[in-house]
């Protein structure tokens, strides 16, 4: 990713390949409105999301890979999707809660301080991800590297699940009142070398399924263009690909402002296009499409900003973003533009509900 010290991950896009915006079983086929398409569906999490549904716990019959490859590929991959964008966030929250008061991490707390209460982890977003993530191991195609990445993942979040738990009740109850904060010198040691242990194994799951999902999204669409496709689906899935393909260009502290200005301009040319297609829209499209406009804005913010002002304090980088919480940071920074971005790729993954 980049140079500085990552906070959050953007999310990763729900991959909706066999119908467009709908669950894409068989039954679901065979009552869809005839202007329906193929597409794939966008890329943040916040823990206050579209509600949850637990996986089942006996795996439904995996899609032959042989007979319906991409239908295969979806679904492993948005089982590893749900994993990552619904605990990873939450995780990163509360660690930076911690970090946010202990002044020396390596040292922890002196029992001087004013303590913050970390942000509770969803045990059943935990259960969920786990479940997930053994299903998918076992569902074709064979992908070695993101099925490790996602092992080492999930290994990591159990133990520091229960870590972050017992100490959000330590702190909650205020019990280091009464222990001199005996409890939570001890919970130290094991925050500490268990989120360094997330942190790197979170990035490498990230890592391996934002690579295999944009390789799914873009021969998507490539696809889609030689069929000559040019319709609802089509749109949204170049406006989902484009979105992130801009993040990752003006995120950065510094960034080419002529490169910059076409891809927002060529963004919003294909956003125009989209609003303006004819077709029968799913339901919540135009919360979608406020938070797309939503996006665009953010990200001529942040390039006047570039342009004007030049690269970002190297300080302002490293201030956490907290998910679900109001991003107070300066309008046309990066975290602005990564929370505009993660709303937007959260819509996106909602319509993939419907």
């Amino acid at each position: 990713m980049v140079e500085m010290r990552k906070v959050f991950f953007p999310l990763v896009a729900t991959v909706v390949l066999g119908c467009f915006l709908t669950a894409c079983d068989d039954d679901n086929k065979k009552d869809q409105d005839s202007s329906a398409n193929p597409a794939s569906s966008g890329q943040v999490k916040a823990s206050q999301a579209t509600p949850k549904t637990a996986p089942p716990q006996t795996a439904e019959p995996a899609p032959k890979a042989e007979d319906d490859p991409e239908q295969a590929i979806k679904a492993k991959l948005s089982l590893y999707i749900k994993c990552f964008n619904d605990t990873s966030s939450s995780f990163e929250s509360s660690l930076d809660r911690y970090s946010g008061w202990v002044k020396n991490m390596e040292a922890g707390p002196t029992g001087r301080e004013t303590p913050y209460v970390l942000y509770a982890v969803s045990s059943e977003h935990i259960g969920e991800c786990t479940l997930g993530v053994d299903k998918a191991g076992k569902m074709p195609p064979a992908m070695p590297e993101l099925e490790s990445a996602a092992a080492e993942y999930v290994a990591a979040i159990v133990p520091l699940g229960k870590t972050i738990t017992e100490a959000h009740i330590y702190y909650e109850r205020e019990n280091y009142k009464d222990d001199k904060f005996a409890k939570g010198k001890e919970l130290h040691k094991p925050l500490l070398q268990q989120s360094k242990v997330f942190k790197a194994a979170a990035q490498k799951f990230f890592n391996e399924l934002d690579r295999a999902n944009d390789q799914v999204s873009e021969a998507r669409l490539k696809k889609m263009e030689k069929d000559g496709d040019r319709n609802l689906g089509y749109l949204h899935l170049s406006v989902m690909i484009q979105s992130k393909q801009m993040l990752r260009l003006m995120e950065k502290a510094s960034f080419p402002i002529d490169e910059a200005t076409a891809k927002v301009d060529t963004l919003q040319k294909t956003a125009d296009e989209l609003q303006a297609t004819p077709e029968k829209k799913p339901i919540l499209w135009s919360m979608y499409t406020g938070k797309l406009d939503d996006y665009l804005k953010a990200a001529r913010a942040r390039l006047r900003r570039v342009r004007d002002n030049g690269p970002d304090d190297p300080k302002e980088r490293q201030r956490p973003l907290l998910m679900g919480f109001v991003d107070d940071s300066p309008p046309g920074s990066a975290s602005k533009l990564v929370s505009a971005y993660n709303a937007l790729v959260n819509e996106s993954n909602t319509l993939s509900k419907f």
